[in-house]
């Protein structure tokens, strides 16, 4: 069965009852509101070339060139040659310009770290506006998002596939189906976080699962 390779970062606990969170796990969460641009409470810390930085809801966008680097580090190490980023879109989004495009931003903030090998591409969009994959609404299939996602140029040549947080995959899964019948090569996807219901150790790695591309199709004559 075909796969698509995932890479990720920050594991970003969730939904998880009994579990005591540490210091880590409250630091990714709130890595991961600085990427989706959400407000929290409190402040992280991080080491940088020796030096420890605080980041709040105020200065977190400061963050970001953090999150851009070492996401460009892990898919130029996984590639060869010149690649084409192309964001998966958020749930608002239906044109290039939308304003709530901020997976075509961290693309193009991965990019600017990319030694010339990377370029920014926001060749998907949504037909209509989602609901949001955090509420009631959102939907997990990647059959839907094959449908509702509009591509909006000529994908060609070697593609990674950007998103902020990898959940169940449905959005990759979605968009290699869309893609597949195009002159490109889905080389693999690269997010930040990860939801997760178990602490990891260390926290902050390069982590890779497989997601299975293959479509079932029940066959009932065999019921």
């Amino acid at each position: 069965m075909p796969t698509l390779k995932a890479l990720w970062i920050c594991p970003y606990l969730t939904m998880v009852d009994g579990i005591t969170w540490r210091s880590s796990d409250h630091t990714a969460t709130k890595m991961v509101k600085t990427l989706k641009g959400q407000p929290f409470n409190g402040y992280f810390e991080i080491a940088q070339r020796g030096t420890r930085r605080r980041f709040a809801s105020a200065n977190a966008s400061e963050f970001l060139p953090t999150i851009y680097k070492n996401m460009a580090r892990v898919i130029l190490q996984r590639t060869q040659g010149n690649v084409t980023l192309v964001p998966i879109p958020n749930s608002a989004v239906t044109s290039i310009d939308h304003p709530a495009f901020r997976t075509k931003e961290l693309a193009e903030g991965i990019a600017s770290f990319g030694e010339g090998r990377l370029a920014s591409a926001p060749l998907l969009v949504f037909d209509e506006a989602q609901p949001s994959s955090h509420s009631s609404g959102g939907s997990r299939d990647p059959h839907h998002f094959e449908d509702i996602y509009k591509i909006t140029g000529t994908p060609a040549g070697q593609i990674v596939l950007v998103d902020d947080v990898l959940t169940t995959g449905a959005h990759l899964i979605g968009a290699c189906w869309k893609l597949a019948d195009h002159d490109c090569e889905i080389a693999l996807a690269s997010t930040w976080g990860r939801t997760t219901n178990e602490q990891l150790d260390p926290v902050w790695q390069v982590r890779e699962e497989d997601l299975h591309l293959g479509r079932f199709t029940p066959d009932f004559d065999d019921i």
